[in-house]
């Protein structure tokens, strides 16, 4: 009975290999995503390789990510960029009113989160 629960095909090495698959994904994501600029692309192919593993279609997560990566590249990072300027806009607004005070604050605060 014991020789079982080893067996490849066994409910563990099922979990233990799901388990895996998620680290290396994980991984994958974490060294794509060092250069800032890449983020968006890097998280286009994390949800897609996911979906996949959800969906039980992909097999090897390695190259499925690195496909995605490729193939959605043009077109995440520039949406990364949109909105990661965007991000800091806001960043810079929420500065500048944190330096205000009275009733300029209160106005400027309530535009902001209007426009939110």
């Amino acid at each position: 009975m014991m020789g079982n629960i080893f067996d490849l095909d066994s409910p563990l090495m099922d979990v233990m290999n799901k388990i895996m698959n998620t680290v290396i994904l994980n991984i994958c994501f974490l060294l794509s995503c060092l250069p800032l600029v890449t983020i968006g692309a890097a998280v286009t192919a994390l949800y897609s390789v996911n979906l996949k593993m959800v969906k039980q279609e992909e097999s090897y997560v390695f190259s499925a990510y690195w496909k995605s990566f490729k193939v959605n590249f043009r077109q995440s990072t520039s949406c990364w960029l949109v909105l990661a300027a965007a991000g800091a806009v806001f960043y810079i607004d929420f500065s500048v009113i944190k330096s205000l005070s009275g009733s300029l604050r209160m106005l400027l605060t309530i535009t902001t989160v209007v426009l939110f």
